[in-house]
């Protein structure tokens, strides 16, 4: 029969329900439940523990802030989060790279390079590393070893106590191996070294040497060139880009050693003369990688019903792509998912290397034939090699028919997710961050404060152009030392980096006995800037003082010379030789065409007072004795979303440089356009817009186009119909240079718990209320200000 228990512990209860079982037992009914009533007990408290360990845990998130490090490195990547959170930048530095070759080893001109006796060299736009141009050498009249050597004018001045790296890119297109190397100045003889990275026949990347002391021996100038000791055939190709000469230090010359070839090239990017980490970005891209269809290349005839929606007719035998371009991780898995209208439909994915290549192979296995109408869902890796990856739309080209595509999702990972729309994250600073060339020591530096960046600058940039207060010290055969007075002062007399209009480094020198040379006055506490100027560079003769104006024309590009000297026909600085001005004859002055050798234009007996086109200034960056803080300007803030992220850093990006449109003789409205009819260029080479915006917002009217024939400035331009141009509205444009410059990490960290979550979100909520009170003060006040003029007349009507 059973037993009477208590319903909660399980207590035995005496059985009253007969006379033989009422009875008391002591084992059964005290120490039996006593036993039950302390392991229930225990239970309890065991539980209460937990809770309380719970509650504790809680308690501690909420009240002590934990925050995760996250160090972004250069380039693309893939950053875990654990929830959704902002980036908080605590750490960035800058960094400079001199490149001793000046502006000469971009290969943007053939003038002054030599080459082996049986190859010819052309300027060529296929195959370019940077810039927009490259070189094409061909092997043409009889086989043999092969080289492209820097012009004398780019001669490196070099320290055979110092330790450096030269590098090129080249496409092997021959069947011999290729090398970089130094040569003496002479052109006599190699300089060796015992580091060193080759390109094999048939290959395409960087090739590059490194010195130490004990290899430079005595030299103190050198030159650099591309070669094979190897028999290139006749008809033999390659092209070579990107020639640059760094001086390291001694741990970079080691780390050499462990690094690949692809992660020597990032650490040494090529730059022109002098460059700093130039306005950093990192950008997070969206759950979604894909852009909407406003933002891709689409045929004609192609209808946007949506943004992530359109609709596109094809015809048997023609093949019409919708295509767009994404960056991509080498190695990385992606999962992509299309919603199409019609079976058989084509969604290619393509990938291509550094150079725009296509890896053959790589079509992804599963995109090219959906085996029906609906959602199809494909993941792939990206190949080894890959740096950008070509999403193709497009019916079948054996059908005529009419298809539409929706919804496209591209995610990292392998699992399919629900479609979202692309939701970027943007962080960009436009500054230039400097610190010491070869050491990194004394770097300008970026932080945050209530929300605004500010950069703790240690370096200055000066431009020296005609706005300066040039002083001429004295004249010297030769040349003529000008001067500056009354900088910030700086750390010693050479403690600066000197750039001269062709982009040369000059040196500097305690004591100005020769031209092209420059020092901080030591006697006015490194306060007074000197220089001497080469008299054929100026054109002003030993005997001839220059006036404070004609120093002005000198520094906006324009060069005086005799324009009576000889038969007085034809003349310029070189015709006849060395035709400088000793105050004899007629001044008279010209241009350099290219704003750099000694082609000459536009000569003038009118003392020019614009700078010449084509002209790049001299330019100064000297160590500060006594840091500033400076506002940085930005846009945008950082988040990460949860789970897997692709995130970019990368420099030069230009944020909402404002332009005036111009018309072309078609009626339709360009942008960083360059032709003889339409001349509407940006401040800067385009390396790729990013976005135009008319009135502050995004205009996505405007059809950006690449092209490298010279009708734009840059590799981008932007058109848009007269039909949707905006007589009276205001356009800017956010843009990537496409000069390059050196980039370093951002160091920052994300919340880890609820605390730093919602610390984050406060401070975000009170920076927000100071902008819209400055905001509002900054109102108040203008509208004060014009009640204050009431007196005077109003063209927009009383101020209410």
């Amino acid at each position: 029969m059973n037993e009477p228990k208590t319903s909660n512990l399980g207590l035995n209860k005496i059985d009253r329900s007969s006379p033989s079982t009422t009875y008391f037992d002591l084992d059964k009914y005290l120490d039996q439940n006593w036993e039950k009533i302390d392991e229930g007990v225990g239970k309890v408290v065991e539980k209460a523990e937990e809770t309380a360990a719970q509650v504790s845990s809680i308690q501690e998130r909420l009240d002590i802030e934990k925050r995760r490090s996250v160090t972004l490195e250069p380039g693309l990547q893939v950053v875990h989060a654990e929830r959704a959170s902002a980036f908080k930048l605590e750490g960035l530095k800058g960094r400079t790279l001199v490149n001793l070759l000046g502006r000469d080893g971009g290969c943007e001109s053939i003038t002054g390079w030599t080459k082996s006796t049986s190859a010819t060299i052309e300027l060529s736009t296929a195959n370019v590393n940077s810039g927009s141009n490259n070189f094409k050498v061909t092997q043409s009249e009889a086989a043999g070893q092969s080289y492209v050597r820097t012009p004398a004018s780019a001669t490196a001045n070099v320290n055979p106590a110092n330790y450096y790296i030269v590098l090129a890119w080249i496409k092997n297109e021959t069947s011999q191996s290729f090398s970089a190397r130094l040569v003496t100045a002479d052109g006599t003889s190699a300089i060796i070294g015992a580091k060193s990275g080759t390109i094999l026949a048939g290959a395409t990347g960087l090739v590059w040497h490194a010195y130490r002391p004990t290899e430079m021996g005595s030299n103190t100038k050198a030159d650099m060139d591309v070669y094979t000791a190897g028999s290139v055939a006749v008809g033999g190709v390659y092209y070579v880009d990107s020639f640059r000469i760094y001086e390291i230090s001694a741990a970079e010359y080691a780390e050499l050693d462990s690094m690949t070839p692809e992660q020597v090239a990032a650490k040494f990017p090529y730059i022109d003369s002098v460059q700093p980490v130039r306005n950093l970005y990192v950008i997070r891209y969206g759950n979604n990688l894909l852009p909407p269809f406003y933002e891709w290349a689409l045929p004609t005839g192609a209808i946007i019903n949506a943004p992530y929606n359109f609709t596109y007719h094809y015809a048997s035998g023609t093949v019409a792509y919708n295509t767009v371009d994404l960056m991509t991780i080498p190695g990385q898995r992606y999962t992509l998912s299309v919603n199409n209208s019609v079976a058989n439909a084509r969604n290619v994915m393509n990938f291509y290397d550094a150079n725009g290549t296509k890896i053959d192979g790589t079509t992804v296995s599963g995109t090219t034939t959906p085996v029906s109408a609906g959602v199809n869902t494909v993941t792939f890796q990206a190949p080894v090699r890959a740096e950008t990856m070509r999403m193709y739309l497009y019916g079948n080209p054996s059908e005529s028919g009419t298809a539409s595509f929706s919804n496209p999702m591209l995610v990292i990972g392998n699992v399919a997710k629900p479609f979202k729309t692309r939701e970027d994250a943007m962080l960009a600073l436009q500054t230039d961050l400097f610190a010491d060339p070869v050491t990194g020591t004394n770097a300008d530096e970026v932080f945050e404060k209530d929300g605004t960046y500010f950069k703790l600058a240690k370096w200055k940039r000066v431009v020296l152009d005609e706005n300066k207060a040039w002083l001429l010290q004295s004249s010297v055969a030769g040349y003529k030392i000008l001067a500056i007075k009354s900088f910030p002062p700086t750390t010693n007399w050479n403690g600066f980096l000197l750039t001269k209009f062709n982009g040369n480094v000059l040196s500097s020198k305690e004591s100005l006995t020769e031209g092209d040379k420059a020092h901080f006055n030591t006697a006015s506490g490194y306060t007074d800037f000197y220089i001497s100027i080469i008299n054929t560079d100026s054109g002003w003769g030993d005997s001839y003082t220059p006036t404070a104006d004609e120093i002005k024309a000198y520094f906006m590009g324009w060069t005086m010379f005799n324009g009576s000297a000889g038969n007085g026909v034809g003349n310029s600085p070189d015709a006849p030789a060395n035709n400088v001005y000793n105050s004899i004859g007629t001044k008279w002055w010209a241009r350099r065409s290219d704003g750099v050798t000694r082609t000459w234009a536009d000569a003038t007996i009118t003392l020019p007072t614009t700078q010449a086109p084509n002209w790049t200034p001299y330019q100064l960056v000297y160590q500060l004795a006594m840091p500033t803080v400076e506002p940085v300007t930005s846009e945008g803030q950082l988040t990460l979303i949860e789970g897997d992220n692709q995130v970019e850093v990368g420099t030069g990006i230009v944020l909402r440089e404002g332009v005036k449109p111009a018309q072309g003789s078609n009626g339709d409205w360009g942008i960083n356009i360059v032709s003889s009819s339409v001349n509407a260029p940006l401040k800067n080479k385009v390396a790729q817009m990013m976005r135009i915006y008319r009135n502050s917002l995004a205009d996505n009217d405007w059809s950006i186009v690449t092209r490298t024939d010279g009708s734009a400035y840059g590799n981008q331009r932007a058109s848009t119909s007269n039909a949707t141009y905006g007589l009276s509205a205001s356009y800017s444009v956010t843009y990537l240079m496409l000069d390059s410059s050196p980039t370093v990490p951002f160091i920052g960290s994300v919340a880890d718990n609820e605390k730093a979550l919602l610390t984050d979100l406060t401070e975000v909520v009170q920076q927000s209320a100071a902008r819209v009170s400055v905001t509002e003060t900054s109102l108040n006040d203008a509208i004060r200000e014009l009640l204050q003029q009431k007196n005077k007349r109003n063209v927009w009507g009383p101020i209410e």
